[in-house]
């Protein structure tokens, strides 16, 4: 989504217009939910020229944007600086832009009102790939809150789900971070996925303990979300020492004591909305 962002605000500096431009892509990646999201922003109406149409061939562009990668820009530009961020008015834009080129609706309302919902995003093997930084227990956790919650809220049942979103559709992910009260997940990729939250949208992103990095953190300062960072519980070693590598192992009642305030909050405040809506 960085280099989505990217591309997509050099396009507005030389001023040119989604619906006459060309997208290329110079490598041959392996296609990802992503992927539709790119053609859609930066060149919805030609189809994207890949990698493998310019191989062992002399190519000539009459005007081209090589986008900065997507390790630079205003996305990636100071995670490791814990300074705080304000509403940002391009990011909100840009936020808009996707949704509605992915026909999400509403664009920034759940689509039942009255459900009260929290989502895991979820870090597991993939692909025949390890990957970094897993919550061990998750599923003892988010079973125990279910079974904590159950009565908690006026309107229903709170549902506690657990998504992993490497192969899911774009407009699905997108959906289900609108549709979310709660937002929890352990630092990662998986987490650029608050740029779809709702504003107030409370979210909580669990590290190991001597990992800081704040680009999720700021996403929400930047669009309204409500993040807390949860460093508490057992860092698991797994390869190395490196804390970036380091698996979760979180105690529940550990999870309780952080998590009861805050969620409380969030029920209090969606019952309120949902009695001052019967009361108009």
């Amino acid at each position: 989504i960085s280099g989505i962002l990217n591309a997509w605000i050099m396009m507005n500096v030389v001023g040119w217009e989604r619906n006459s431009t060309q997208l290329v892509t110079l490598d041959r990646a392996l296609p990802t939910p992503i992927d539709e999201l790119r053609h859609a922003i930066l060149g919805p109406e030609k189809p994207v020229a890949g990698g493998e149409m310019f191989q062992n061939r002399v190519v000539h562009f009459d005007s081209a944007i090589l986008a900065p990668y997507e390790t630079s820009g205003p996305l990636m530009s100071h995670l490791d600086d814990h300074q705080p961020c304000y509403a940002n008015a391009m990011i909100s834009d840009f936020r808009d832009l996707a949704l509605k080129s992915m026909f999400v609706m509403p664009r920034d309302a759940k689509t039942d009102p009255r459900r009260c919902l929290v989502t895991v995003i979820s870090r597991r093997p993939y692909g025949g790939r390890r990957v970094q930084r897993v919550w061990q227990n998750e599923e003892e956790v988010l079973r125990l809150m279910r079974e904590d919650y159950k009565d908690a809220y006026r309107f229903g049942e709170c549902e506690f789900q657990a998504l992993e979103f490497v192969n899911m559709a774009i407009h699905d992910q997108i959906r289900v971070m609108l549709d979310s009260d709660v937002v929890i997940g352990m630092h990662g990729a998986g987490m650029v996925n608050v740029m779809w939250t709702r504003p107030k949208t409370l979210v909580v992103e669990i590290f190991p303990r001597a990992r800081y990095r704040w680009g999720y953190r700021n996403l929400c300062q930047y669009l309204g979300c409500r993040w807390y960072d949860f460093r508490q519980g057992r860092d698991v070693r797994i390869h190395t020492s490196d804390p970036n590598d380091m698996d979760k192992q979180i105690p529940y009642m550990t999870w309780r004591s952080f998590f009861d305030p805050l969620f409380r909050n969030v029920i209090a405040q969606l019952e309120k909305k949902i009695g001052d809506a019967q009361d108009d």
